[in-house]
């Protein structure tokens, strides 16, 4: 599954997007959700793919330090 947020700056604007509202920084969002790939992948391939969502969060992390100066929780 994947879910693609964006922030919302007109309330008005009409959109093919949903939208949520964070009440925590009163922040209007709007997103989509898609089921992506849904064939059967063979079970030996799992290990793989675990390893590379691994690799794939971890360079993520890297980024948003560099950028952000958020501190590296993967490492």
């Amino acid at each position: 599954m994947m879910i693609s947020f964006r922030p919302r700056e007109e309330v008005d604007q009409v959109s093919s997007y949903n939208t949520i509202l964070l009440h925590s920084t009163n922040q209007l969002f709007e997103y989509k959700a898609y089921f992506i790939d849904l064939d059967m992948k063979p079970l030996k391939k799992m290990e793989y793919y675990y390893e590379l969502d691994q690799k794939i969060v971890r360079c993520y992390s890297r980024l948003e330090t560099a950028v952000h100066g958020f501190p590296d929780s993967q490492e």
